[in-house]
């Protein structure tokens, strides 16, 4: 799954070596309402996208959607402006409407 995964982000960045950058988020933070960490994690990756122009994100895996407020997609998708790949629907029609998703990131960039 790893491995998909590395391969879906190389080929969102034109199938082109990128730097790679780790963000970690840390939850909870000292001070902080315990049962926060989905409204902080929405602010933490809006701002992550919201602040690197050019920069496009993926998201996988229903824990992600739910933290960031919506319901898990049934299908790869596009997620609030993210590409969202659903890590368990991995047969041929699945990769194929990812890589159309994939495709249309490139044209509208």
């Amino acid at each position: 799954m790893r491995r998909f995964l590395f391969d879906v982000a190389w080929a969102l960045n034109g199938f082109e070596r990128a730097e790679r950058r780790d963000l970690v988020f840390d939850w909870p933070q000292p001070g902080a309402v315990a049962d926060g960490g989905a409204k902080a994690f929405g602010a933490f990756v809006r701002h992550q996208t919201g602040t690197r122009e050019g920069t496009r994100m993926f998201i996988a895996g229903a824990q992600v959607a739910t933290l960031l407020g919506q319901p898990a997609p049934n299908e790869s998708c596009i997620l609030d402006g993210r590409l969202y790949v659903r890590p368990d629907a991995l047969d041929t029609a699945g990769k194929r409407t990812l890589w159309r998703l994939i495709q249309e990131m490139d044209e509208s960039a």
